[in-house]
């Protein structure tokens, strides 16, 4: 597998422009994922290197930003897999760098999420 070419299509593949009806939320999560600063949070933030928590009761923070409940943030996250039409290499990448960005608080073991 080319790394950089399929990050480079990746990154094509879920850029914001291609979906009509994707929020500044969704482009800023989509974003901090694979490395972009697609969209700012409410506060100005950079999604390039944001990370994301799991609280302990099921919801997904940034910093100081509340992102939603985790179960709609997956929902979410793999509808969008679905309508771009992601490869296996590409939902694998997409699925690993989610891991990279994302920690999971439910248990008290603070195992990442999404394992691929």
């Amino acid at each position: 597998m080319n790394l950089k070419l399929t990050l480079s299509e990746l990154k094509t593949r879920l850029h914001p422009s291609r979906f009509d009806g994707m929020s500044p939320k969704m482009a800023f999560i989509v974003g901090a994922i694979v490395g972009e600063n697609w969209a700012s949070g409410p506060r100005g933030e950079q999604s390039k290197g944001t990370t994301f928590h799991i609280t302990s009761d099921g919801y997904v923070i940034s910093g100081n930003m509340f992102i939603g409940a985790v179960d709609e943030f997956e929902d979410n996250l793999e509808r969008l897999e679905q309508a771009a039409k992601l490869n296996e290499e590409q939902r694998i990448l997409f699925g690993t760098l989610k891991d990279s960005i994302i920690t999971d608080y439910r248990s008290h073991r603070f195992a990442k999420v999404f394992t691929s």
